[in-house]
């Protein structure tokens, strides 16, 4: 075996166990966080539901007589491309979670189409927004703060009452980054959220804004 051959074996049998220790680290994360999910479920009297894909975690219920799901969405790890001792390539794949996403969603209803109300800095990035495109609500706060966007601007304006415009500049703002989004309270996190206190801190604030917000709740109706 030349020295060459050698190097590539150890090389191979290295990614091996590394791909293997990152698989044994993830796999332990990833049931701990789905352990607290499921708790955090039991505690808010959510069931468990349909996930849209496998590997996917969903609960669903109420919250302030709202219909409400939480989700954790995950997505794997792409394949690795490692040199075996032959010279050829082989792919390993090391079936680690990369990157997840937990979102809730409490449902409402009698809002206008479209109306999307979000914190300016959580969409400053987003290609294509521009200040212009904002509905004027004659609030100096909101029109300065928030992107507020709708079918119809004139039912829009008509609708957010001062009422509703002190509950938006109470709820939406803050390290949580609600957003109201199609009859929908929205709360979403590229990561995963790893204690039961944050999670309810994050359901409480969705309930007392839908409240606030002055829409009765319907709760027979179901998230799609």
């Amino acid at each position: 075996m030349s020295e060459e051959q050698l190097f590539n074996g150890i090389l191979f049998v290295a990614s091996v166990i590394a791909a293997v220790t990152l698989f044994v680290k993830a796999l332990t994360r990833d049931n701990r966080v789905k352990k607290v999910l499921r708790e955090f479920a039991s505690m808010k009297g959510l069931r468990p539901g349909a996930a849209k894909y496998p590997g996917d975690m969903l609960f669903e219920g109420e919250n302030r007589g709202f219909p409400f799901v939480i989700e954790r969405i995950s997505r794997r790890g792409r394949a690795v491309a490692e040199a075996a001792p032959s010279g050829e390539h082989i792919s390993l794949h090391t079936g680690a979670v990369t990157y997840t996403t937990t979102r809730m969603r409490l449902i409402l209803s009698g809002l206008p189409l479209g109306l999307t109300v979000r914190g300016d800095e959580s969409t400053r990035k987003a290609a294509g927004t521009a200040r212009s495109q904002d509905i004027r609500t004659g609030d100096p706060e909101i029109d300065g703060s928030f992107i507020v966007k709708g079918r119809n601007p004139e039912e829009v304006v008509l609708f957010l009452s001062p009422e509703r415009l002190r509950a938006l500049k109470i709820y939406l703002k803050g390290r949580e980054q609600l957003e109201l989004r199609n009859n929908e309270v929205l709360y979403e996190r590229k990561n995963d959220v790893t204690n039961i206190s944050e999670l309810s801190r994050i359901y409480k604030k969705m309930g007392e804004f839908a409240a606030a917000f002055g829409v009765p709740p319907v709760v027979n109706e179901r998230a799609q």
